[in-house]
């Protein structure tokens, strides 16, 4: 293989670990707030079940 090609698979393989870490970032921080919204009796939480 050539260099280019070496470093463009490097780059891929970065990218997609890049957008895989920042999807798990977000999950986490869904279920952060869903279970802050939980403990947290405020109107949030009451609209939240009310849809």
């Amino acid at each position: 293989k050539s260099d280019e090609e070496i470093i463009a698979l490097v780059i891929k393989q970065r990218t997609e670990a890049a957008v895989e870490f920042k999807r798990s970032i977000e999950q986490s921080l869904n279920q952060l707030s869903h279970i802050s919204s939980e403990f947290d009796p405020s109107s949030q939480k009451r609209r939240k079940m009310s849809l």
